[in-house]
């Protein structure tokens, strides 16, 4: 069975696939009703709405944007997320303005004291955790200061890569707006859902425009997510719910420490600063006898798949996924099979040594 470590899309439990399998309810409509409750309860209850939707990360984005920023909107940009949240802005007819952080560092209140002491915005788009970065944003810190400085200013934050492995974010105070993917911290198959407390005026647009519906009490207009992902939803938050949310935030840092004593004893370097590193994703150096897809290819014989980083970073670092169904078996799989990749692979040739040795074995013969 494959061991994924693979950040996005993440492992899906053969629990949550089963939940996939189960035949068609009666009536979406109501079945989705009844699901939204038992998500606030479980993971928000100070929510007042909640929308779900399918779509890619693109629209997601794309709906925050639409629906919150009316003029001036500021971006907060650490990482692979967040740098392409802004890039979908710079196409729309509203101001942006960045607070750019080299990718594993997190933001300052002393930084964003600077930005709202020279103007204000509409909005602030943040997001919590980076899988590619690991870093971990204190939302809750900086949320604290924008409402004694800019209490009208909306704070907007993707929670895709830390919903149920952080300390949830208390919804109306810490943040206005949280945005949530199914394919990271979740660990569900690929599919898209927004949750939110305070609204603002309806920015441009229609469809991709959650402030303007809700506003005008009409019906959503979106397109139904496909039930056998709704299925999968709420097999998780059974799965929450038996655990415990506190429990399973526990087991998602204990896994952390398990790997990350490891990497200390491999020397490796985290990208990330030790006081900032999110508990569900280690992002690591590659050292300096392999590359991230030597050791992705060796890898692949052992039925293990770890997360091969975006842009810049894909020839230095690679990305580790310890959440959910992860279990400490299958984090010593992935260091038996590194000591073997270690011990066996010839990087300069790019091939296992004990192939080069039966190649020459069978010559002999």
């Amino acid at each position: 069975m494959l061991t994924n470590f693979n950040p996005m899309p993440s492992a899906v439990s053969p629990a949550i696939l089963a939940a996939l399998a189960r035949p068609q309810p009666g009536s979406l409509v109501e079945f989705t009703s009844q699901l939204k409750p038992k998500i606030t309860s479980v993971l928000f209850p100070d929510a007042i709405a909640l929308e779900l939707f399918s779509c890619g990360r693109a629209g997601l984005y794309e709906l925050a944007i639409s629906s919150f920023a009316q003029k001036e909107a500021l971006f907060c940009i650490n990482g692979p997320l967040s740098q392409q949240w802004y890039d979908l802005a710079k196409s729309f007819d509203i101001e942006t303005d960045i607070i750019e952080n080299s990718y594993g560092k997190v933001f300052t209140v002393s930084q964003l004291e600077k930005k709202l002491t020279e103007q204000r915005y509409d909005a602030v788009f943040l997001v919590e955790v980076d899988p590619f970065t690991g870093a971990y944003t204190d939302i809750a810190e900086l949320a604290a200061y924008i409402r004694k400085t800019a209490p009208d200013m909306l704070i907007v934050t993707d929670c895709s890569a830390s919903i149920t492995n952080v300390r949830p974010l208390k919804v109306g105070t810490e943040t206005d707006i949280l945005l949530s993917a199914s394919d990271i911290s979740l660990g569900l198959p690929p599919g898209e859902h927004g949750l939110l407390k305070t609204l603002a005026a309806p920015g441009k647009g229609w469809y991709f425009n959650f402030a303007k519906q809700h506003l005008s009490n009409a019906d959503s207009v979106f397109e139904d997510v496909p039930y056998p992902l709704l299925y999968a939803l709420d097999k998780k938050l059974d799965e929450i719910f038996l655990e415990g949310l506190d429990e399973k935030i526990a087991r998602t840092n204990h896994l952390a420490q398990v790997f990350r004593t490891w990497t200390e004893e491999k020397d490796f370097s985290i990208l990330t600063d030790k006081e900032n590193q999110a508990p569900n994703f280690t992002i690591l150096q590659c050292l300096p006898q392999f590359t991230p897809h030597d050791l992705t290819e060796f890898l692949k014989s052992y039925d293990i798949t770890i997360g091969l980083c975006p842009g810049e970073m894909k020839e230095t670092f690679f990305s580790i996924a310890h959440m959910n169904a992860t279990t400490e078996k299958d984090i010593s799989h992935f260091f038996y099979a590194f000591n073997q990749f270690l011990a066996y692979y010839d990087t300069r040739n790019q091939l296992a040594k004990a192939s080069i040795f039966r190649s020459i074995t069978k010559k002999e013969e």
